[in-house]
């Protein structure tokens, strides 16, 4: 009968406290109630590395006996792996014999109870001291519960006709093993009334050449010859080698002439206290079971899928609905731990949606993979934004497409991100002075943040501004203030800001960028007609500043762009998605009124970084304040304990912190609800068979930058006249009072 192998791990500690023999010996008295006849193998394969437990269980039972087992270590995994004798390498050799009891097995040989350590101990300390990592040790305990029936009514028959009759084979054993008759007849008796198994017992070894497998072998013979008892002991067979030795182990066969106890049994196998052997395979981090009403792909579109169920073997493909994507999902976990691909996994779901889409990336890699997965179909609706491309740059203007009250809320995000670039240089002078700027840019068309360092070193620049302010008090600024301004604060706030803008200006990429005076695309636009717009900013190649001053930008224009909806009705706005890595590169003061507000405007937020080091105070706050979903991959300890409170009573420090790759914690909003934290891994990302990033690639640069050549033309002409066509208004120098820088 063909079996399915599955290893198993439990959790340190798993056996409370009792022996885990004993714990183990109770799960077989369980299965020869509910698998009376089931055949079962129990096996470990030892590697330096570390050392799996496993069970082979027929298919039509797995059910019945995954119950068992998994009410005797309720915190357990069952993984379903392949038989890793059939995945021995040919070249490899091996070495081994099946196992009895020397003077039959009516009286049992020396089991767990005889002594104070582990039964398993000599056996996995030989194994960790192997100093080959690919050599492995195989043991396998094919067992098959008796029937009841015949454990009492036939066992005397078939054990020599009577349970007096174990001494006649009594002289030697009697000379051997120094036992009187009663006691043989008595521990023979006990074995009689309890449990007994149909058992197969095989040990075998692997190397690259026979002699040390052969060698091994003899070892961990010298291990089983320590179950010697009084009354029986175990007795290795003639050695087999290489393929007559693996025809015989992959028959998993248990045997009618050997029957073993349940305490025998379980002293040959049980599942020890992984904190006792260091190179055991265990439970590193627990797994939960996920709500009764979790999402999954049965549901259709409305579904977005990015993961898996682990609990108990339970696999089930699951994702969030749309509309708990409006309360946004805050993502978190070390580097390598999955939070990039669980992205691409919500992107492709949204993109293959036709939905609107943004990710801002401050690598590069994800923009790429997602470019990869873009249909035919969505390719004109692909807008990409690379300052690295510098034979195409992009424009991309904050100052450009704003208007009446929105001019303010521009004015402040810019001012914090401007806050966040000085940091130690920031002063309320220097803020001042900034606000004016940029209140007086605004009411000029075709000024940029290039426009900020013209203004405060050419006098006629900065009369062609003054002119366009609509604000009294603005204009009351430039007209009677800043004379005095500067006299008093060039050091404080205009040396410092025309320093800034000019080391900005100073990159060639930033400059092509931020100097064009039109946008050719439309943020509100992109939002309301579904489009995408892929950021990609990668530190390495244009640096962290500038990577994070144009991150922080687009953030406030899309945020600006999100506030505009609010013209229309709620449920005209269209749902968009966006995604930001590593997002404390760019948050600021105004990225908790983001978080708090979007919502309405059906700006669905995904965040995601590394560790909690990363965030102040009110951002942190307001992110675990605003957040419907979170996702929770591995993290350093002392994330881990404060994600602990999060996701307590369910799992704890050391759970998060023993995450595996791609495996993560979530607690969700489903239907508006907030449901207990489970456990999930998430799904493969299959690689595009064919990709149209190229031509999505130029496509975009036709339609949304210009060449190179053309732009540095458009800044040279502005740098001389401070205009971007032919200057056609006519100063009136009489309105300003003199001095002006």
């Amino acid at each position: 009968m063909a079996l399915h192998f599955y290893e198993i791990l439990i959790a340190p500690e798993a056996a409370g406290g009792r022996r885990p023999e004993e714990v183990f010996a109770a799960v077989l008295e369980k299965l020869s109630e509910v698998a009376e006849n089931v055949p079962i193998s129990l096996e470990i394969q030892g590697r330096r590395l570390g050392t799996r437990f496993m069970v082979g269980i027929p298919q039509a039972h797995e059910a019945t006996v995954g119950n068992v087992l998994f009410a005797a270590f309720k915190e357990a995994e069952f993984n379903r792996v392949e038989d890793y004798a059939l995945a021995l390498p040919p070249e490899r050799a091996v070495a081994g014999c099946c196992v009895e009891t020397r003077y039959r097995d009516a009286c049992p040989f020396q089991t767990y109870q005889a002594f104070e350590t582990d039964t398993l101990a000599p056996l996995l300390n030989l194994i960790g001291e192997m100093e080959e990592e690919d050599d492995e040790v195989w043991l396998q305990v094919a067992i098959q519960p008796l029937p009841h029936r015949w454990s009492l009514e036939h066992w005397a028959m078939s054990r020599w006709k009577g349970l007096p009759s174990v001494v006649l084979w009594g002289r030697n054993l009697f000379q051997r093993r120094q036992a009187s008759r009663e006691e043989l007849l008595e521990v023979a008796d006990k074995k009689r009334r309890g449990t007994r198994f149909y058992a197969n017992i095989m040990v075998g070894c692997t190397a690259d050449n026979g002699v040390r497998a052969e060698k091994r072998l003899r070892q961990v013979q010298g291990m089983l010859r320590l179950l010697r008892g009084k009354a029986n002991e175990l007795y290795p067979l003639k050695t087999l080698r290489d393929e007559p030795f693996l025809q015989r182990y992959m028959l998993r066969q248990p045997r009618k002439v050997l029957e073993l106890s349940t305490a025998e049994v379980a002293t040959l196998f049980h599942l020890p206290d992984p904190k006792a052997t260091g190179h055991m395979l265990y439970v590193r981090s627990r797994k939960a079971e996920p709500p009764a009403n979790l999402p999954t792909e049965a549901k259709g579109k409305e579904v977005c899928l990015f993961g898996e169920t682990n609990y108990r073997n339970k696999r089930m493909r699951f994702g969030f609905l749309r509309g708990d994507r409006r309360r946004h999902l805050y993502i978190i976990g070390k580097s390598g731990s999955g939070k990039s691909k669980m992205m691409e996994l919500l992107i492709k779901s949204d993109v293959l949606g036709g939905h609107g889409v943004c990710v801002l990336d401050p690598h590069g890699e994800l923009v790429d993979d997602v470019l990869a997965f873009v249909p035919p179909e969505r390719a004109q609706d692909v807008i990409v934004f690379d300052p690295a491309d510098g034979e195409f740059p992009i424009a991309f203007n904050p100052l450009a497409q704003t208007g009446g009250s929105y001019k303010a809320q521009l004015t402040i995000g810019l001012i914090d991100i401007f806050k966040k670039l000085f940091s130690a240089e920031w002063n309320p002078r220097l803020e001042h002075l900034l606000r004016h700027i940029l209140l007086a840019l605004l009411d000029t068309p075709h000024t940029t943040l290039l426009s900020i360092e013209k203004m405060l070193s050419s006098k006629e620049y900065r009369r062609v501004i003054v002119e366009n302010i609509q604000d009294p008090n603005i204009k009351q600024f430039w007209v009677n203030d800043f004379a005095g301004w500067n006299e008093k604060y060039t050091n404080d706030a205009i040396n410092p800001l025309i320093n800034k803008i000019g080391q900005l200006s100073s990159n060639v990429a930033v400059r092509n960028i931020l100097g064009q005076p039109d946008m050719r695309f439309d943020v509100r636009q992109v939002m309301d007609e579904q489009k995408i717009l892929l950021i990609k900013l990668p530190k390495g190649l244009i640096g962290e500043e500038v990577t994070s001053l144009l991150g922080a930008m687009m953030v406030t224009k899309i945020y600006q762009a999100a506030m505009q909806r609010a013209d229309m009705d709620e449920a005209k706005r269209k749902d968009f998605y966006f995604y930001i890595d590593e997002f404390q590169n760019f948050s600021t003061d105004t990225f908790a009124n983001i978080l708090a507000e979007a919502r309405k405007y059906r700006l669905n937020m995904t965040i995601a970084h590394q560790y909690l080091g990363q965030l102040n105070e009110i951002i942190k706050k307001t992110v675990f304040g605003n957040v419907g979903s979170m996702v929770v991959f591995r993290t350093g300890a002392e994330d881990a304990a404060v994600f602990a409170d999060e996701l307590a009573p369910r799992f704890n420090e050391h759970d998060i912190m023993n995450l595996s790759t791609r495996d993560f914690y979530a607690k969700m909003s489903v239907g508006g609800e907030m449901q207990d934290a489970f456990s999930g891994h998430t799904l493969d990302m299959p690689k595009a068979t064919t990709s149209h990033a190229g031509a999505i690639v130029q496509a975009s640069r036709q339609a949304y930058a210009r060449p190179v050549a053309a732009v540095n033309q458009m800044l040279a002409n502005w740098s001389r006249t401070g205009s971007f066509s032919a200057p056609s208004t006519t100063l009136n120098v009489k309105e300003f009072k003199e001095p002006l820088l």
